[in-house]
């Protein structure tokens, strides 16, 4: 839908409370094109999977129903005139090491379960209120990969339940 005026999207609040205007994962595509802005861009990635972005915030939809709001280029998060977006912590994702992230919502009180996978090199933190899921890799292998706390966060994202990791 063209609007007048941007969305207005802060991401600090999607994190916490998973609160996307008014988009939630399990919608579908056809809703969504009526009652949210066009996405920037639209691209059929073919057996009926879609990505739409705006910036780097993309939704990805499968058969048509929306399954994970997704953001792994956090330069570009609000480069879309049809968002306007809130980066909070992403103002310097630079400094956005895992214990960093940790002590921002320890500050807030906030409910999150960590996982490590080693073999990967990458940490997942979901915090449970929203079920987001913020994603941490070692930003220099060489010196980072055995020190998780200083891994970085790459990405965020959340799915549909069914879709989501236990």
């Amino acid at each position: 839908m063209k609007l007048s005026h941007p969305i207005e999207i802060d991401l600090v609040e999607f994190f916490l409370t998973g609160k996307f205007d008014y988009i939630v994962p399990g919608q579908d595509a056809e809703w969504i094109l009526a009652n949210f802005a066009d996405p920037d861009d639209d691209s059929d990635m073919g057996r009926g999977f879609r990505i739409w972005r705006w910036g780097s915030i993309e939704f990805h939809f499968d058969h048509n129903k929306l399954f994970m709001i997704w953001c792994d280029g956090f330069r570009h998060v609000a480069s879309s005139s049809s968002l306007k977006v809130r980066r909070g912590w992403l103002d310097r994702p630079t400094r956005l090491t895992l214990a960093r992230v940790q002590h921002l919502l320890n500050n807030g009180s906030t409910s999150y379960r960590v996982v490590h996978n080693p073999v990967l090199q990458t940490t997942q933190v979901r915090i449970l209120a929203s079920n987001v899921e913020l994603h941490f890799e070692a930003a220099d292998m060489q010196r980072d990969a055995s020190q998780p706390n200083k891994y970085r966060m790459v990405a965020f994202g959340l799915s549909h339940p069914d879709y989501r990791r236990p």
